[in-house]
């Protein structure tokens, strides 16, 4: 980036791609918001 306004008016697209869009092996191949829905509704079922 070349200021840290750029980086901070990045952030917030950056943040919805990973937690929202990019999948994770760890995660079994589901987004961090996919596999926070399913753990939420396994515990209370």
């Amino acid at each position: 980036y070349l200021s840290n306004q750029e980086r901070v008016q990045a952030l917030p697209l950056w943040l919805a791609y990973y937690n929202h869009h990019r999948t994770h092996t760890e995660l079994k191949d589901q987004t961090p918001m996919a596999a926070l829905v399913s753990n939420v509704s396994r515990k209370y079922n």
